[in-house]
């Protein structure tokens, strides 16, 4: 209101302030926080928001199907009161919280979670920490990881089914007659390989009740003293089950490599060829074999 001097009102005085620029900030504010919301509430993996004592906040759709809680069970909760990991777990993510707090995102780590109704899930967590509304809070994101373990599962039983067939090839122990069993080996030896190929033949030895075990040792890739020292093994194991052994393949050097280490060979019968030690089994066995 305007007055004159004599303090009559003679018109009106207003002031008027542009706040076209406010009102698009607001607008956007206001569309900013719908499209976080949806993403939020519509993201195929489980969306939360807690504090850093594990307490929830808030959970989207997917975070309740996978625990099965629905949200109001959530809210105001910690992880430790819903019994969502087993103790073993606990002290891991007490520690991510801790990284959070201290400013930094962690993940992925992989959990296990129990499900409301006792089932267990397998989960892979991603958190990081914003602000929202001047407060400090942390946004986990959690994966189901179910198919992705069952094909791990199923490709880990594949390369150790492949590992079991190779090995069935690097160790090929052929049964020729009944109670004759013939061994090629090839290659190099190592203490694994060694003890694979003394388990496997011991166990074939009782299994086919074998008298008499050819090992050919022609396709070596060279025998120093450690590979001299598991043939002895071998020998020694396969008399204390009561077979006999022939060693076919015995060059001069291979022959001579023994001997340095005291392998002597007595109670090993030897010949040069694997012909020779077929030949031979059929002598010990009195000549009375047919082929299987």
């Amino acid at each position: 209101m305007v007055k004159n001097e004599n303090g009559e009102p003679i018109g009106i005085a207003t002031i008027c302030e542009d706040i076209t620029e406010r009102k698009r900030i607001e607008e956007e504010h206001k569309r900013s926080k719908e499209r976080f919301e949806t993403l939020f509430e519509l993201a195929p993996d489980g969306y939360y928001l807690s504090d850093f004592t594990g307490a929830f906040l808030d959970g989207n759709r997917s975070a309740e199907e996978l625990i099965g809680y629905k949200r109001d069970e959530l809210i105001g909760k910690n992880f430790l009161d819903l019994e969502l990991l087993s103790p073993e777990q606990i002290p891991k993510a007490a520690e991510l919280l801790k990284r959070n707090f201290e400013g930094e995102s962690t993940g992925p780590d992989e959990f296990t979670l129990k499900r409301k109704d006792g089932s267990f899930l397998p989960v892979e967590i991603r958190a990081h920490p914003v602000s929202i509304q001047g407060q400090a809070l942390v946004l986990g994101m959690a994966r189901d990881i179910t198919k992705r373990k069952k094909l791990e599962d199923e490709l880990r039983e594949l390369i150790n089914q492949q590992g079991r067939e190779i090995q069935e090839l690097s160790i090929p122990i052929l049964q020729i007659w009944e109670d004759v069993l013939v061994l090629p080996l090839i290659g190099s030896i190592d203490t694994q390989r060694a003890s694979q190929i003394l388990e496997k033949l011991l166990d074939q030895v009782t299994e086919k009740q074998a008298g008499v075990v050819i090992i050919d040792i022609t396709g070596l890739a060279g025998v120093d003293t450690n590979v001299a020292n598991y043939l002895n093994n071998i020998f020694e194991a396969v008399k204390m089950l009561g077979a006999r052994c022939i060693i076919t393949g015995v060059s001069p050097d291979i022959a001579t490599t023994m001997a340095g280490i005291g392998v002597t060979l007595e109670q090993v019968t030897t010949k040069g060829t694997l012909q020779a030690g077929l030949k031979e089994a059929v002598k010990i066995n009195h000549g009375v074999r047919s082929p299987l």
